[in-house]
């Protein structure tokens, strides 16, 4: 006997071929011999794969549960299908703001169901977590883990505030499509996130126990089903900026067929 360590409970086996982060994300990324190219940013690790990333870390039932979740990603955010009710149901409005580094647009969703998409997120990072535990790494100090967790298993879905979700939608048309960051550590001015990209978007999770600055929780993904979402270049992220030497190099290791 076994224990599921996202449910908790005991379990004779565990689902063997577990995503880490779902197969509609890979699939604008895959190429003409159905390859993808990752890339691994903490550790700065690149690889050309033919499917995407599996592990045996939760119970069948956690599994089927966490396939609602990356459904629901897949309606809303990867096009699958416009006439469903849970994408009809939507209202997006394009906008746009002046900064002082230029005309920022962006987008902002309403009627977003916040349970399940919170919980997309949340089982991308908490699935990639423990996958990194059986390599002796980790995502999640324990006791974000055990608090993130926590959240993921109440069906009250109200906090949006303890670890706050962010989503930037990529703009560009190149060949960064083909690429997909599985989730990893990163500080942003002093905050620990976990990142994570596919699907032409890009996602953060802050799980600083610090409070969070207005920038984050005015733009966040909100319990009332609201969202804004920020429309940026690849290029132009702070994450992507530092790695562009690798996509560069990327572009001259995995030529097109």
């Amino acid at each position: 006997m076994k224990k599921c360590p996202l449910c908790e409970k005991d379990t004779t086996t565990l689902h063997r071929r577990s995503h880490l982060l779902p197969e509609w994300m890979y699939s604008e990324v895959y190429d003409s011999r159905h390859k993808l190219i990752n890339v691994k940013v903490d550790r700065r690790h690149v690889n050309k794969k033919q499917k995407g990333y599996y592990e045996t870390i939760i119970c069948e039932t956690c599994e089927i549960e966490s396939q609602v979740y990356d459904r629901y990603g897949s309606l809303i955010l990867g096009n699958k299908n416009a006439q469903a009710p849970e994408v009809a149901s939507i209202v997006v409005a394009q906008r746009s703001g002046h900064t002082s580094t230029g005309d920022q647009h962006y987008s902002h969703w309403q009627n977003v169901d916040f349970c399940k998409l919170q919980k997309f997120v949340y089982a991308c990072v908490l699935r990639s977590h423990l996958a990194e535990q059986k390599e002796g790494n980790y995502l999640l100090v324990d006791k974000h883990f055990k608090r993130m967790r926590e959240l993921y298993r109440n069906p009250q879905c109200k906090d949006d505030s303890t670890y706050p979700v962010q989503v930037v939608k990529f703009i560009d048309a190149d060949t960064t499509k083909n690429l997909i960051y599985l989730p990893f550590r990163n500080k942003i001015d002093g905050h620990s996130v976990v990142e994570f990209a596919g699907g032409g978007y890009m996602f953060r999770v802050f799980v600083s126990s610090h409070r969070k600055p207005s920038h984050v929780t005015e733009v966040m993904l909100n319990a009332s089903g609201s969202l804004y979402m920020l429309h940026f270049s690849i290029k132009d992220v702070g994450t992507f900026k530092s790695t562009l030497p690798v996509l560069v190099e990327l572009a001259k290791k995995f030529p097109d067929p």
